[in-house]
């Protein structure tokens, strides 16, 4: 199959140039770039592992940011204004395609849907790479749960087996 100068095959390429248009969201731009239903239920987020494609997203999004003017800062506070429900501005103008001309112009102010707050919350747990570190922590708690009901098993009074176990979920509360 052809592959274009990134090394990605048209459908990756389409996939990724809608991950970028819709801002991130894997499964939509799966659909658009025509993966099955069953793949895009199963795989469209392990698109976005694959080097090529993420080195293709990361060089058009920085040619892009570069072109807007936005560095990474600037980016992770307008989100996480977003996500904190601030007020947001907003620019809009209504068009006559008929006479080509503009027909009106205004400016206005809004607050974020819960909506608009979650995808930049996500967005953000993203770009700070937080969904790793909370797979760390919950296999962390896990593994004190665990400890706890080996804890249980051992032969003590119920009286020994609540001081341990309170003693170790103590523990795991601290870790975390």
């Amino acid at each position: 199959m052809a592959r274009d100068e990134y090394g990605l095959t048209p459908k990756q390429r389409t996939f990724a140039d809608e991950y970028i248009r819709n801002k991130g969201n894997a499964t939509a731009a799966a659909r658009e770039a025509g993966y099955s239903k069953r793949y895009i239920d199963t795989n469209a987020s392990k698109l976005l592992e694959n080097t090529r494609i993420s080195d293709y997203i990361k060089n058009m999004t920085e040619d892009t940011l570069k072109q807007r003017k936005y560095d990474a800062q600037e980016l992770i506070l307008m989100s996480w204004g977003i996500s904190m429900g601030e007020v947001q501005k907003g620019y809009s103008k209504q068009f006559d395609h008929l006479s080509d001309t503009v027909v009106k112009e205004m400016t206005y102010e809004f607050t974020p849907t819960v909506e608009e707050r979650q995808r930049s919350i996500e967005f953000l747990a993203k770009l700070l790479k937080l969904d790793e570190s909370e797979k760390l922590k919950t296999k962390l708690v896990q593994a004190q749960i665990d400890k706890i009901h080996s804890e249980i098993n051992k032969d003590e009074t119920q009286e020994d087996k609540l001081e341990n176990m309170l003693g170790l979920l103590g523990e795991t509360i601290d870790e975390t």
